[in-house]
């Protein structure tokens, strides 16, 4: 057992929480595949990371309480318990389960309702990670494409709908109909151009985090589809009477 590893791992998660804002509390996130590695001999391993890390880790234990599903991904509430005086090559450290914050299938299993792209399209597909606080959270849209362009501003109209997945009550967009890229008048004297992203049509509301099903959009294919996260700031603050 990797006990290096595990004590490492506790102390981030630890970390981690604390940056969440939800100390004492440890948040988990397990990734949907379990990947060989070596403990006391081969074995597969959970693939773990504290919350808001980038970094996948091998998890060579056990979390008491939790039995994992390949092709599911988790985020869990965890409390850690030290181990006096384990045996040689034993975990010095116990992971209990408090609860599953979120649970949800791999991307390309959530996306085998969707239609496949038509001639010419692509589909996009946001595949945003669990939160435990994702009603704060909003999501913007922002499709486009890269561009050599002067210094004006410069943008193109497009047709983007809102359809629904029958039988599955799911929504995804399309995008059609993409014009002329326009742009303002100002002079550039002695400027280059340069690379930039130029946004295509507009989304006009910000779209609900949700991290249990993917954010699906079919656009041209010249067409990228960025996204930005929107948190909203502190508590709700009262209004004035006028």
């Amino acid at each position: 057992m990797n006990r290096l590893a595990m004590l490492g791992l506790a102390a981030a998660c630890s970390v981690g929480a604390a940056q969440a804002g939800q100390e004492p509390a440890e948040y988990l996130e397990v990734g949907p595949e379990l990947r060989d590695c070596v403990g006391v001999g081969p074995q597969k391993c959970m693939q773990v990371r504290p919350f808001g890390s980038q970094e996948w880790q091998h998890f060579y234990g056990a979390i008491e309480g939790f039995t994992h599903e390949e092709g599911r991904t988790y985020l869990l509430r965890v409390k850690t318990e030290k181990i006096d005086n384990p045996p040689a090559d034993a975990p010095s450290i116990r992971w209990i389960l408090e609860r599953v914050v979120s649970e949800k299938e791999s991307v390309a299993r959530m996306l085998e309702p969707f239609p496949a792209p038509e001639p010419g399209h692509v589909r996009w597909a946001i595949d945003l990670p669990a939160l435990p606080d994702e009603d704060d959270h909003k999501i913007e849209l922002l499709p486009g494409k890269w561009m050599m362009v002067d210094c004006n501003r410069h943008w193109a109209g497009a047709v983007i709908e809102q359809r629904s997945l029958q039988g599955w009550g799911y929504s995804y967009y399309v995008m059609q109909d993409v014009g002329q890229v326009a742009s303002t008048m100002m002079a550039c004297p002695g400027q280059e151009k340069t690379n930039r992203f130029i946004p295509v049509g507009s989304m006009p509301e910000l779209q609900r985090y949700n991290s249990r099903l993917p954010i699906v959009f079919y656009a041209p294919e010249e067409v990228e589809l960025q996204y930005r996260v929107w948190r909203a700031a502190g508590d709700a603050k009262p209004a004035e009477k006028q």
